[in-house]
């Protein structure tokens, strides 16, 4: 299954996130993330990435933290 990236995405959370696309190229159902790691569905309503990051701090904390605290410094990432 070929994964398209969100269109329009600003955060970085979504290199890790792809989008079902039809023939034609479009997204599907854009509510609907697929992890580009682990290939599991993960809602995202609306264009929302809490439910993303949440999805990425628990199921694959190393790879996201070593890209996000070079990209902006831990930003994206609050430690437990």
């Amino acid at each position: 299954m070929d994964l398209i990236s969100k269109p329009r995405s600003k955060s970085l959370v979504w290199m890790y996130f792809g989008l079902k696309a039809d023939e034609n190229g479009q997204p599907l159902k854009t509510d609907e993330a697929i992890c580009r790691l682990c290939r599991k569905i993960v809602l995202a309503k609306g264009g929302n990435t809490t439910n993303l990051r949440s999805h990425l701090t628990r199921r694959h904390r190393t790879d996201f933290y070593d890209a996000t605290s070079s990209a902006s410094s831990g930003a994206l990432f609050s430690p437990v």
